[in-house]
């Protein structure tokens, strides 16, 4: 009798079946695939020895926090800064001044202090034969005057002049080479240096080169034109020895502006050129020797005082006005 043969692989198929019951259900972590349901290839490890593994392992560290970003230098001290700073304070406008108030100011600067009074300079010029006038003339003048003296010589322009040094020797005043934007002092005196022209500007100096020839120049002219100019009635103009006619249109500016103008008597001058034109001009305060030029200068001064009182007064009222008027533009707009 023939026995039929079990089909191959039936055996095994019931043997892995039979296996993986016994395992129990395998479990997948979540999102894996499955395991398909083919021949196991490894056997899980018992219950006992999964426990001791896992005791015997360090439990894993969680991941370190990120570090905060560093702070900026000075962050917290400026905040503090802030927190600590006061509230802004907005700004109050200060009230418009009364017409009491504007009226006791404008008192105020009419009888407040006047500007110190002006003093004199005195001009003087003259050509050859000078050098014996003005030795003659400032053993004469007091130290203390009160006024400025700018001396205008006919020099060599291509020689260093000795005047200033011959001066000194005949005063106690300081005698002084004049310089370019010098201050005209009382008390002083300033001597022009040699080819230079010189004039006067709110009482500085001024020197520049020569524009005429030489032997066309009127250096005594300009200076005298230029001080009536600046100085007005303070101006004074003294002609002493000399020859031709500088100093003649000098002396009608200074006359012109109310200032004092003496000449030389021409027969006590060593040349009587300058002398006899400015007289023969007819701009000429007075005419004596040279001894008697400090007592017309003490004169005249004298009389000063009384001018300068009257024409200060008419500007420290302009000025007082003027005030007033920009008050009263600033308060009422």
């Amino acid at each position: 009798m023939l026995q039929v043969a079990p089909p191959i692989g039936r055996k095994e198929t019931h043997v892995a079946t039979s296996r993986k019951k016994a395992a129990g259900p395998v479990k997948t972590a979540r999102g894996a695939r499955p395991l398909d349901d083919g021949p196991l290839k490894t056997t899980p490890p018992a219950p006992e020895q999964a426990l001791n593994a896992a005791k015997a392992s360090p439990p894993a560290k969680a991941p370190a926090a990120a570090a905060p970003p560093p702070k900026a230098p000075g962050a917290r001290a400026t905040r503090t800064a802030k927190a600590d700073a006061p509230a802004a304070t907005v700004p109050v406008s200060a009230p418009a001044p009364s017409p009491a108030s504007l009226l006791a100011q404008a008192d105020a600067l009419a009888t407040g202090p006047q500007p110190p009074a002006r003093f004199p300079i005195v001009g003087v010029g003259a050509s050859a034969g000078g050098l014996e006038a003005y030795e003659r003339l400032f053993k004469q003048i007091p130290a203390k005057t009160g006024m400025g003296f700018v001396l205008i010589q006919h020099l060599d322009p291509s020689h260093a002049s000795m005047l200033t040094q011959i001066i000194q020797r005949s005063t106690t005043m300081p005698v002084v080479e004049a310089a370019d934007q010098m201050m005209v002092r009382p008390n002083h005196i300033y001597v022009i240096p040699p080819n230079r022209e010189m004039a006067i500007f709110h009482g500085s100096l001024q020197l520049s080169a020569p524009t005429e020839p030489r032997g066309q120049r009127m250096a005594i002219d300009a200076f005298m034109r230029s001080l009536a100019e600046d100085q007005g009635e303070n101006a004074v103009g003294i002609i002493l020895s000399g020859t031709g006619t500088d100093g003649t249109l000098g002396l009608r500016a200074i006359h012109a502006a109310g200032g004092l103008c003496l000449v030389q008597e021409p027969s006590t001058a060593k040349y009587d050129g300058m002398p006899r034109s400015a007289i023969q001009a007819g701009y000429v305060s007075q005419v004596m020797p040279v001894e008697g030029i400090p007592h017309a200068l003490e004169v005249g001064m004298r009389r000063l005082p009384i001018r300068l009182a009257a024409m200060e007064g008419s500007t420290a009222t302009l000025s007082g006005l003027n005030q007033i008027l920009m008050l009263l533009r600033s308060s009422l707009g």
